[in-house]
């Protein structure tokens, strides 16, 4: 799923279709996708980082940057759009378990 993520990074575009569409949403996410999209917006965070790394690289070595800061913004773009589809995702999972209703105090 992270290459998916970083293609779409290069390529400017944003998936059309999220793995994640209205019909994921209205179920418990199973724990193998949970894991991987977890995995996959940590790998994001991974290579933001090295991303980061090479841009101050390329700028101390005297080297253009703008591409690679080009780059930077529509991966942090893609990163901050799964980011918010995990937070919903997880709110509505969470308010779908079990005992979320009883558990008023």
């Amino acid at each position: 799923m992270a290459n998916s993520i970083c293609s779409y990074a290069l390529d400017g575009e944003i998936p059309k279709k999220s793995a994640f569409d209205s019909e994921t949403r209205d179920k418990k996410l199973p724990e193998n996708q949970s894991r991987d999209f977890a995995a996959a917006l940590v790998e994001g965070e991974a290579i933001i980082a090295r991303q980061r790394a090479l841009i101050e690289r390329l700028a101390r070595d005297g080297h253009p940057t703008e591409g690679a800061e080009e780059f930077l913004r529509k991966f942090m773009k893609t990163q901050s759009e799964n980011l918010a589809h995990w937070e919903l995702i997880s709110a509505q999972v969470a308010s779908k378990s079990p005992g979320a209703e009883g558990d008023q105090h």
